[in-house]
């Protein structure tokens, strides 16, 4: 059975702020030097994706766990015929 609870989620979403966190700490806009600049923007870049990933994994597997959550309530629900 899949076992997914809010506590989980919000693990999920701790880790984004946290790549947030990195995103932001990368200033790419303050760097002069072109090369370093498309590197740090290309890091920026990556960290906000794996951010939103991580939200949006969240989301689904929330929905996932309500979806069997459901299914499994209504097997136990069905009365066995005799």
């Amino acid at each position: 059975m899949l076992v997914f609870s809010g506590p989980d989620k919000a693990l999920l979403d701790r880790a984004a702020r946290m790549m947030e966190a990195d995103a932001v700490a990368v200033a790419w806009e303050s760097i002069e030097d072109p090369k370093k600049r498309k590197a740090a923007k290309l890091e920026y870049d990556r960290l906000k994706r794996d951010a939103h990933d991580l939200r949006t994994l969240a989301l689904r597997l929330r929905r996932v766990a309500k979806v069997v959550a459901s299914m499994v309530a209504s097997k136990a629900a069905e009365v066995p015929a005799s």
